[in-house]
């Protein structure tokens, strides 16, 4: 979950495997990845392999839910 216009470096991910993150609820989420931003919106997903986003930043009024799934 990321409160509006919260802002975090990304801790809580693992460093190996496969990454799938899927925006569950209302809310657009800005994701930082080698340098290059992404805004993700609610039914946005983005699969990662090696890459590990370097910040998050939920940009919108409502509260954002991302599903994190790793293999």
């Amino acid at each position: 979950m990321l409160e509006p216009h919260c802002e975090t470096e990304a801790p809580f991910i693992p460093t190996e495997g496969t990454k799938l993150f899927y925006v569950l609820k209302k809310g657009n989420i800005s994701v930082v990845i080698r340098n290059r931003g992404e805004t993700l919106s609610s039914g946005d997903s983005i699969y990662l392999k090696d890459e590990i986003p370097s910040l998050w930043k939920n940009e919108g009024r409502d509260e954002a839910e991302l599903l994190l799934v790793c293999s």
